[in-house]
This record gives structure tokens, sequence and C-alpha cells, in this order.
């Protein structure tokens, strides 16, 4: 038996709004828990044999140390229970009902809007302040696979999308609560003067004083009209009208505050009209029962009411907070008897179509029964639900986003679900791509996989300081979007930067879940090599974090061999660490003729190119190659070909002006569709890095892209892992970095020998499918089904 548990606030709303569902689906099969703050209807709820526990929330938002307090207890109560759904009823409680489900694992989330509440509607400073920030938790909140979200009418769906909030998919139009038509009955008019009924909560939003103001300058008029004011105030609203007021109404002849009333029929016994003149509703429930009653209504034309209220044939809708508007239509039906009878009928008729319960109900258990089969689904899965962290992603192009991007398609192909918190694209110009903005939370479908873009601080690709905030702030944003998303098996974090893989470790550690170290690059060590950072207790400080990522990680899965000697001269288990090195995704990588009408517009046509694809970094040393671009000038049907963005481009393009090399092209970055096309203008694909020890470690994924495209290679580089494949595949040639003298060389030998250069191509393209992506995908996969026990 599934056990379902409704969060609710206040114990007279369950029964008022959710007790006929709740007992249906006690009906269904489900066994029913009621967490509530007991007042005075919580022996209504045991009586219907739901378990019923006590809570301290309220309604309204105390202090940091008391909702705290609200957070813990929930997590506990919701671990204790192990609820198979949790349904969640208005804001409050969907804040931190939901958060409470995540920390506690919770298969199944139903959360409930009856209205945008005070927090959205009100225009008191208070509502203000706290407007941003429930606005970012609930977009934090409602977006995951595991929670399903009711709305009442489609204005607060349209609200919540422009604000960012909620997707579609993750939402079930349910129009209110429903009204018993058995129960509420039509009623005939009774005798005597006309009177004009609210039944609500006694609020300012709900505009109760505007109706007064209406319904005084009738009398003062000469129109009798009665006012019947049937409900109490809310002390845990900020809006709530205070007793004081209630009872100087009720001393103004006309109007009678009734407070609250149990059985709401006998209101619309007394009451000819019902108004609800609000702010914004959900789906209002006292006028459902009111057009049950066949009652004519006046209401506000604001979300909700709108729903209920057809204009000129059940009621009539008025502006928000127009009296005059309120007064005249309520006037109408006030003087004209025919009119009440035929808006009645109407109305009655629309809540035996529309709004009957049992629809509503029906609606309720098919979510439920959803959800319960959606956990059952995945109990079964032997699937994996991988979260990744990457601070780069398509439509980057850069290796890691590259990398992560490609193995998870094949992952998504194979049955696993992939989300990767990313930051907005902007690598490495500092610029958002097009189509993309920076906000805390956006969403997108690419190829099957969940991308989660975080705000962040954005800078170029340059500067110590800057870049530094801006991995910061990855670190934070990502670590809370991942916070809220839906339980995963593992976590992954890929470095460089450095930063997403503390963001993945805290992860780990607060989702329960195995955190694998994904190595890209040796940091703080390669920050040395470029010379961008000098600052010895910071780079010590970085050091003892790398270590201790390393430790506590469940697995590193390292890019080269040298990183793992490297890690295991520094203490790190041999066993905990998988080399799964760079590669290419051969069906998008292979051979293709030269692109004649690309090369012609960049002045390429009929020229040999030796091309750099990829960023113009400061671990590129590129200005190396401009030495040898000038060394070789006189070849005129020579062309050095550097395509990228990066930290360095500028100057290198400055460089070669003030030189003159007109032998040296600069194309801007490309989009990651179009990376074949330039491949293929190549005759020869240069891979190039600075000559520092810590990049003889390096392997560059531009060779295997190369080797894909079926081209013979120039690597100019460290000797280390990377020379090695080139040299054993026989794919290319290699010399030492920052050597222009050796590299002009090297360029005019296979300018000149088309043997060679055939040879070399032939052997590139035959090492492909050795670092085949789909091959390392499997490699890894391996890596994270191990660390989660998943055979």
């Amino acid at each position: 038996m599934a056990k379902l548990l409704y969060l609710v606030t206040e114990d007279w709303y369950f029964c008022s709004h959710r007790l006929e569902i709740a007992k249906a689906a006690k009906a269904a099969g489900f066994e029913i828990v009621v967490a509530t703050r007991v007042q005075t209807h919580g022996h209504l709820i045991e009586a219907e044999g739901f378990k019923l526990i006590p809570i301290r929330m309220r309604r309204r938002f105390g202090s940091p140390w008391q909702e705290l307090k609200t957070l813990a207890e929930l997590v506990r109560i919701y671990r204790q229970e192990r609820p198979d759904i949790v349904h969640h009823v208005a804001l409050k409680p969907m804040l931190f009902g939901s958060l409470a489900a995540m920390i506690a694992g919770l298969p199944g989330v139903v959360n409930a809007v009856a209205g945008m509440g005070y927090v959205f509607t009100s225009s008191s400073t208070h509502a203000r302040i706290l407007r941003p920030f429930i606005q970012t938790f609930l977009r934090l909140l409602l977006n995951n696979k595991r929670s399903s979200l009711i709305l009442q009418n489609e204005d607060d769906l349209a609200l919540l999308q422009d604000l960012g909030i909620v997707e579609r998919q993750h939402v079930t139009l349910i129009r209110g609560s429903g009204v018993d038509t058995r129960h509420f009955t039509s009623l005939p008019e009774p005798e005597g003067e006309i009177a004009v009924a609210i039944v609500a909560r006694m609020l300012w939003d709900k505009g109760v004083h505007n109706l007064v103001e209406a319904v005084q300058l009738l009398r003062h008029k000469g129109v009798p009209l009665r006012l019947l004011l049937a409900g109490d105030p809310d002390p845990d609203n900020p809006a709530s009208i205070s007793i004081q007021q209630l009872k100087a109404w009720n001393e103004d002849p006309g109007i009678e505050w009734l407070g609250y009333v149990e059985d709401v029929r006998d209101v619309w016994k007394r009451a000819h009209i019902a108004c609800l003149p609000s702010r914004r509703e959900g789906l209002p429930k006292s006028l459902l029962e009111a057009a049950a009653c066949a009652r004519p209504i006046v209401a506000t034309d604001v979300p909700g009411c709108k729903e209920v209220v057809r204009e000129g044939e059940n009621g009539f809708l008025v502006p928000s907070r127009d009296v005059q508007a309120l007064a005249q239509a309520l006037e109408r039906l006030a003087l004209d008897a025919q009119l009440r009878k035929r808006f009645g009928l109407a109305a009655r008729h629309m809540a035996e179509r529309e709004f009957r319960d049992e629809l509503v109900i029906s609606q309720h258990l098919d979510l439920y029964k959803q959800v319960a089969a959606a956990r059952s689904v995945r109990s079964d899965d032997k699937s994996l639900d991988i979260l990744f962290v990457a601070d780069n992603f398509p439509p980057e192009t850069n290796a890691a986003a590259t990398r992560v991007f490609e193995r998870a398609c094949y992952w998504i192909k194979w049955g696993h679900r992939v989300t990767v918190l990313t930051s907005a694209p902007n690598f490495p110009t500092g610029r958002i791509f097009s189509g993309y903005e920076n906000r805390w939370h956006q969403v997108e479908n690419m190829a099957g996989i969940r991308v989660v873009r975080v705000k962040t601080f954005i800078t170029a690709n340059e500067g110590v300081t800057l870049r530094t905030l801006d991995f910061l702030s990855f670190m934070v944003s990502a670590f809370f979007a991942g916070l809220f998303e839906r339980k995963p098996d593992v976590v992954v974090a890929t470095s460089p930067q450095f930063f997403a893989a503390i963001c993945g470790w805290m992860l780990g550690v607060f989702r329960l879940r195995p955190f694998i170290f994904e190595l890209g690059d040796l940091w703080p060590r390669s920050i040395i090599a470029v010379g961008a950072m000098r600052a010895p207790l910071a780079l010590r400080l970085m050091e003892k974090m790398e270590l201790f990522l390393y430790r506590r990680s469940a697995a590193v899965v390292a890019l080269t061999h040298a990183f793992k000697r490297d890690l295991e001269k520094r203490g790190i288990e041999s066993k905990k660490i998988d080399v799964v090195r760079n590669g290419v995704d051969l069906p998008r990588y292979a051979p293709r003729s030269r692109e004649l009408d690309m090369a012609r517009q960049w002045g390429l046509d009929g020229k040999f190119i030796l091309g750099y694809v990829g960023t113009h970094g400061m671990a590129h040393g590129l200005i190396n190659v401009l030495d040898a671009a000038e060394i070789l000038r006189d070849e005129k049907d020579l062309a050095f070909l550097l395509v990228g963005a990066g930290a360095e481009r500028q100057m290198l393009i400055d460089a070669a002006k003030t030189r003159g090399l007109t032998n040296v092209v600069f194309m801007p970055a490309q989009p990651k569709d179009a990376m074949p096309v330039i491949w293929s203008l190549l005759d020869v694909a240069l891979v190039h890095l600075k000559n520092a020890e810590a990049f003889a470690e390096v392997i560059p994924s531009k060779i295997f892209e190369a080797m894909g495209m079926g081209l013979p290679i120039l690597l100019a580089a460290p000797e280390g892992e990377a020379s090695a494949i080139v040299l054993e595949d026989r794919a290319g040639l290699w010399v030492p970095a920052g050597d222009p003298k050796a590299l002009a060389q090297a360029v005019l030998r296979l300018k000149n020998d088309a043997k060679l250069r055939g040879q070399l191509a032939e052997n590139s393209l035959a090492s492909a499918p050795l670092h085949s992506r789909e091959r390392q995908a499997e490699e890894m996969m391996a890596v994270l089904k191990r660390v989660t026990g998943n055979p």
C-alpha cells in the first residue's frame, strides 16, 4: 500500500479543501497521513482513519532560526514516515516541504498552489523583499523530475512561466478543489431586504474594504442592500484585517460581521448575491459553493475569479479596486430579481457541469497514480541517474565541454539519465552566446541531456582575480541548484576548473551519493605553468584542497596515465584511479573534401594550409607559431590558419599585424557543428602547447579530432604522453615546444613531401577507432557502475 502524506499549515483548511480528495485516495488504496498545525479540526481528520501528525509550521514566515527548526521538523517527519508521495498545499509548505523531501530523499512530490498569495500580490515592502528569494527557490524546487505542480488556472501558469519559475511539463491544471453539488443544492431566494455576502478570510487582499465601501455608497444612495461578512481575520497573514476594524464595520447599519461560519449554506440561505472583490485567487471555493447554491456572483476580473464568473451569464466582473464599478454591478442585481434568478440558474448549471468534486477528485487520483507508477519504474530501473558538474558545456567548443557532452550523449542512448550543471555559455570571451541569459536557473534539453544553467559572475578567460570570482560564483550557484535536482545515483565533476570539483564533492556529501572526480588537468600546477598565479599561500591551500578531493572521492578518472602516476606519487591509492583518455566522436568527425567556397572566402584557395583549431590561451604558447610563420614568410603558397578565441587571441592578431605576417589568417571561434568543415580546410593539423613541464602530462583533444578527420598531425609540445601517442600511432611529427626553427622545418618537410603526408594521414585515420568517444564512454560508465554498485 502506497503512503500519501499531506502537508498543510492549517487543519481547517485541509478539511475544507482536501478532505474529500484524501477520503477518495484512501478508498483507492492509499495510506493517508496528514501533517498540519492542529487547532480546531484535528478530531475530524482522525475520525476518517487518517494518521495525524501535529506540526508547528505557521503560514507566515518567521525568523531564520524558527524556519530552520521548521525545516528540521519536516525532515524528521519525512524520514520517519517515508511516504511514497508527499502533497504540499500552498506556498510555504511547498517551499519547506520540497526542500525537506529533497534532503530526506523522497521519491514523489506533488505541490499545489491555491492562488499566488500575499508574496506575489502585495505591494508591501515585506512582500517585495521576499518575492525574489521565493521566486529563486521555487525555480530550483519545481523543475525536477520527481516534482509535479498543481495549478488552478491558466493565468497562474502564465505568470510562473513568464518569471521562469516552472516548465510546462511539470504542471497539471486542476480547476480548484471542486464542490459537492449534492451537499450544496440550489436554494430559493430569501425573503426581505436584498443581501450580498462575502465568504472569505477577512483580508485586505480579498477586497473586503472595497465591498464595504460599495455597499455604504449604495445605502447612502437609497438602494436597500445589506452586507454579510462571513469569515474570521487571519493573524498569520500580514494582510489580515483587525478585529477592531471588523467590529467597527459591524456597528454600521446594514453591515453584519458573522465571523467564522461552520456550514456556509447558512450564509447563502440569507444572501441573494455572492461577491468576492479579491486581488487574485487560485480558483475560489467560496464562489463555487455560492454558484452551487444558485447565487449570482459579482467578482473582480482577476485570475481565479474569472474562471468562475462568466460576464453577463452568471454574474458580473469588475476591475480590481474599482469601488464605483463594484457598486454599479451590485445595484443592477439588487434591483432586478429576474436577472438574479437567471444568473443563479446559470451558476448552478456551471457548477454541476464543470466543477463537481468528482471531477477534481478523479484528476487528483490520476496524478497520484502517475507519481506512484513513476516511482515503481525507477525502483526497478538498472539505469543510472548521473549529476554532472561542468563549468563548460556546448554550445561552447572547448575540450571539456565537448568531452562531457559527447560521453553523456552515449549514456543517454544507453538508457541512463544525465543532468549537467553548468553556466550560461560564454567561454572564452566572457560574452554570453546568443539565445542565452545569465539567469539563476534555466533549463534546456540538449540531445536528451537535462542541462541546468546557473547564474555566475562572467568574465573573459584572462586575469586571475576576475576568473577566480567567476569560478567561485559557479561553485556556489551550481551547488544550490544541485541541491534541488532529483537525487542522483552518482555525482561527477570535471576539472578544470578546480572549483567545479569542490562543488561536486559538496553535492555528493549533501545528497549522500558517491562523488567521482574527472581529472582533466592538474590544478593548481597548470596555473603555475602558465604564470597566471604567483601567490604561494593561495597555491599551497589549493594543493591541499586538491589532495583532499582526490582522497575523498569514490574514484578519480584521469585523462592521462601521467596524471595517474603523479597522483600515485602523492599518495593516492592506485586502485581508485582509472584512466579514460580524451577522444573523438567518430560519427561526427570523418574525412571530407575541402570546402572550396570557405577557402576562397578566407583567401586560402590554392594554399598549403597548416591549421590550429582551438583556444588561444595562456597554455598554448601560440606566439611560437607566429615566430615560425615569420621564418617561412617567403613561402607564398603556405598559410597558417588559427581558428578560435581566447585570452591571447588579440595579442596574437596585433603581433601578426605589427610583423606584417600576411601568411597568418585568424578565423574567429566557430560553432561545434561547423568544426568538421573547418578541419576539412587543413592539409596538416597543428597541435600546440606552451613549453612547460606540466604540459608533458597533457593530451590535447585536438589530436583525436584530427585523427577522426584523417589529417596528419604536427605536434609542438613538451615531450610526454601526447608525443608518445602521435609517434607510436605514426600519425604525425613531433617537435619540442617553444622552438620556432624546429617547427618551421617540420612544416616545410610536410609541405614538400606529399608521400609522407599521405602515409601519416592514413595512419592517423587508422588510429582514430582506438580513441573513439563511444569506447571511452563505455570505460567511464564501467567506473560509474562500479562505484554505485550497479552491475
